[in-house]
């Protein structure tokens, strides 16, 4: 579609009214047409240059005005536009499981399903034609609107925000941010929450914030627990159900792996558990968290017995599959007094294959500790 030519820069000051300058047309079918300034109030209100009420009266005889088009149709577009340029506003963006990005989706618009990154869906959501979907306007008003905010706002500027680039830990890593939708003031809020952190905080730190929406406290209340920048953005990026300060604290301070302070905290497993199998088998902390998390991730529930087992026979290596035990449960529950799934998978990881383990069912073994006290007496 046709873009108005760039207009006159007017830098609003932080939290004043944007003035920027659009051409104003005179037909709907015009190429080109006057400039002058407008102005969106803080409280929402338009202002142009312009009698609206006699505008009004000439477009019923036939007139146009695209500043009256504007101010009776485009005005929530405009809001919209305003708030996503300056940075005001943040899109609604949604990280993916596989780590695209998406925005929801307008009919009209023909949305794409993922993009690539943050930056690419925070361009689309600012788009004229993803605008002017959304608030069903014309995308010649939108493009006109577009035109006048984006030259009169500027992205991170130097000297300015010397201090918050070296904040982020990627080259170039506050103008990404800019880019993804973000307003330097709030990649410096955000910084302070992790102010134990002296190392520049990597990008994804800033856009789980911006897009995961943590609360400030548990961040700050949980990072002192492991002061570093990769595992700031791991919290940042937790999913709300997981974010259990007191949990998540206990069980970064006993350093485990992140992958397994998730399995421990998916299953629920209070992080005073592995102290106690720690002290009933004699085996050392950080072995039995990784143990016990590496089971978990199956939906095996290890108990002192099994961990005692494990170190005896040289199980330390293995590792259960989620989708062997399903369909071991499945065959065992054939079977008289079926086993527990963890029981199925102790007795697995010591006779091997599926066929060994039912095998071992039907003569009559019910627990790994039966499996070898019964192999102790062959």
């Amino acid at each position: 579609m046709r873009r108005a030519r760039p207009a006159v820069v007017r830098q609003p000051a932080v939290g004043a009214p944007l003035t920027f300058d659009i051409e104003c047309l005179t037909s709907r079918t015009a190429r080109n047409g006057a400039r002058h300034a407008v102005t969106l109030d803080s409280d929402g209100s338009f202002e142009a240059p312009h009698d609206m009420g006699a505008e009004r009266i000439a477009q019923a005889f036939g007139g146009y005005c695209s500043c009256l088009d504007i101010a009776d149709t485009a005005l929530p577009a405009l809001t919209e536009a305003v708030g996503l340029v300056t940075r005001r506003l943040r899109p609604t963006l949604r990280r993916r499981a596989d780590g695209r990005w998406s925005v929801p989706r307008v009919v009209a618009c023909g949305c794409p399903s993922t993009f690539g990154s943050a930056a690419a869906a925070s361009a689309h959501a600012r788009s004229v034609r993803h605008l002017a979907a959304r608030h069903r306007c014309a995308e010649l008003l939108v493009g006109l609107i577009l035109d006048g905010v984006e030259a009169a706002v500027t992205g991170p500027r130097t000297p300015l925000h010397a201090e918050l680039r070296a904040r982020v830990r990627e080259q170039g890593g506050l103008a990404r941010l800019w880019a993804a939708g973000l307003h330097p003031d709030d990649v410096g809020d955000w910084a302070a929450v992790a102010a134990t952190i002296a190392e520049p905080l990597p990008s994804s730190y800033y856009l789980g914030f911006a897009y995961n929406r943590p609360e400030a406290e548990f961040i700050a209340a949980t990072i002192p627990a492991r002061p570093d920048g990769d595992t700031a953005a791991w919290l940042a990026w937790l999913p709300p159900e997981h974010r259990r300060t007191d949990e998540c604290r206990a069980l970064l301070t006993a350093s485990l792996p992140r992958d397994d302070v998730v399995a421990f905290l998916e299953a629920g497993m209070p992080p005073e558990r592995l102290a106690a199998l720690a002290v009933q088998t004699g085996i050392a902390r950080d072995v039995v968290a990784h143990q016990v998390a590496t089971w978990l991730r199956a939906g095996c529930v290890l108990e002192a017995s099994h961990l005692e087992l494990a170190m005896a026979h040289g199980l330390q290596a293995h590792r259960p599959s989620a989708a062997v035990l399903d369909r071991l449960e499945e065959a065992a529950a054939a079977r008289p007094d079926p086993p527990s799934r963890t029981e199925l998978g102790v007795i697995q990881a010591l006779v091997g294959g599926r066929v060994a383990v039912l095998q071992t069912l039907d003569r009559g073994v019910r627990s790994a500790a039966e499996l070898i006290e019964r192999l102790g007496h062959e």
